[in-house]
């Protein structure tokens, strides 16, 4: 074992790649979170920096600005530490040993960038599970220094990342893995292990996947467990509904040539519980028509909230309504949350917020659902991580591009629906409906959709 400078007082977990950087061209750390790994190669690349002459190149797949790197952790760490570097807006350099770190986005930058750098001592790949194989194919071959040293440090959330698939077999590569709870404790915040455990407590299998470092499977993906989909029609409650009885109505609007409009309205049936109570669709894109069919169906189940897909065709709809005086809002799936919110370490949009609202009330029994096309399309909804391992459920056109499955309206129509339960306020007047369970909708073919037999289980959102 070494005898270590401060600033190499890391995790011993990782020793080894300091141990054996003589040993090996590649360095590969990956882990579940908040393992320390990237703290531990800032820390590494910043001493070597100290020992003499070199040109560092630190990046990742897209880097739209200079936040998006690790000039920020570099910064930090040269202020902990009191190092003799010369921090700039996009470069860091030693004032005596003259090492300099450069920060780069491979995509963006492009192949000619990443081949300027081809003379590089020592290259960083930071969530390099974000990596394309285009870019790695780029990258390895332009590091021509004999001696130079390449670090990927990752999340691992699936098997096939392309750095994991080349880099594991390597004789020339050091891989190395460990989680939070085999860190000494030293190293990890009590907050930390809270959230570990919260998670833990809350879906075991969500804990082993993001806090483990265990990876899913392709099909592991899907975001609704069999179980769920096929009890859903099935809940029963039994609560006075003349105290209840608010609707909520969502609305897709079609925007490509296979989707459909879809209207789907909700009804609340007791303090937490909610019935899908109507669903219609129509295949006609014309704004007019979509328009009177939304004021056709609100003047019949009279919701007290309608909302409706503001982008694509719906956009302009939506604004015709409003400036008729008719009260429905807008939805943008894609909408982010602030840095504040809780929600933004959980989920990466509006759209998959609601998504796993409809899991979460399916799995406490407070959403029946019993259109047939809704819970076919459940059993292909997918979900995937982004590059900071929060959740987003796959976009539609790439659902149907790489999966094969149709557009999924009107489960969409359904989730709008249900992001806007809390908005609706518990009152307890009696109102008293009289409607059919389903419009008849000759426009269906009784085609649409596939059904998928046997999903893999999934335990319910954060």
């Amino acid at each position: 074992m070494l005898n270590l400078p401060q600033i190499l007082d890391i995790p011993q977990a990782w020793i080894p790649m300091i141990d054996d950087i003589n040993k090996y061209r590649y360095f590969l750390l990956h882990s579940g979170r908040n393992s320390c790994k990237s703290h531990s190669v800032a820390r590494f690349i910043l001493w070597l920096g100290e020992q003499k002459k070199l040109r560092i190149m630190c990046g990742r797949e897209v880097q739209k600005s200079i936040e998006d790197s690790v000039h920020a952790l570099f910064r930090d760490l040269i202020d902990e530490f009191n190092l003799d570097y010369s921090v700039g807006k996009a470069t860091i350099e030693h004032n005596k040993t003259g090492s300099t770190i450069r920060f780069v986005g491979l995509r963006e930058q492009g192949v000619v960038s990443v081949k300027s750098m081809e003379n590089i001592s020592i290259a960083w790949i930071e969530e390099a599970q974000a990596i394309s194989k285009q870019s790695l194919d780029t990258l390895i071959p332009t590091i021509r220094n004999p001696q130079a040293k390449v670090f990927f440090t990752m999340n691992r959330y699936l098997k096939k990342y392309p750095v994991y698939t080349q880099m594991r077999n390597r004789d020339d590569c050091l891989v190395m893995s460990a989680n939070y709870n085999e860190i000494e404790p030293r190293y990890i915040s009590g907050n930390v292990i809270k959230e570990a455990e919260q998670c833990k407590h809350r879906d075991e299998r969500d804990y082993n996947h993001i806090w483990l470092g265990e990876p899913l499977d392709d099909a592991d993906n899907l975001l609704f467990a069999t179980s769920e989909i096929e009890s859903a029609p099935g809940f029963e409650w039994y609560y006075n509904e003349a105290n209840y009885g608010h609707r909520i109505m969502g609305v897709d609007f079609a925007r490509y040539g296979g989707d459909k409009c879809v209207a789907c309205v909700l009804e609340q049936k007791g303090p937490e519980e909610w019935d899908e109570i109507y669903t219609e669709s129509w295949e006609k894109k014309d704004a007019v028509f979509s328009q009177g069919k939304v004021l056709d169906i609100r003047r019949r189940l009279k919701p007290v909230i309608t909302v409706g897909d503001a982008d694509g065709l719906g956009g302009p709809i939506i604004d015709n309504l409003i400036e008729n005086g008719v009260d429905i809002e807008e939805f943008h799936g894609g909408t982010t949350f602030k840095a504040d919110s809780p929600d933004k370490l959980r989920y990466a949009n509006l759209k998959t917020k609601a998504s796993y609202r409809i899991k979460d009330m399916l799995q406490m029994k407070r959403l029946r659902i019993t259109h047939k096309y809704i819970l076919e399309e459940m059993e292909t909804i997918r979900f995937e991580y982004n590059a900071a391992g929060v959740k987003r459920i796959v976009p539609k056109e790439k659902m149907i591009e790489k999966y094969k499955v149709k557009s999924p309206d009107h489960f969409d129509a359904l989730m709008m629906a249900v992001s806007r339960i809390d908005d609706v306020q518990k009152t307890y007047e009696k109102q008293t409906h009289q409607l059919p369970r389903y419009a008849t909708d000759d426009q269906h073919d009784g085609n649409y959709g596939g059904t998928y037999s046997e999903l893999p289980q999934h335990a319910g959102g954060w």
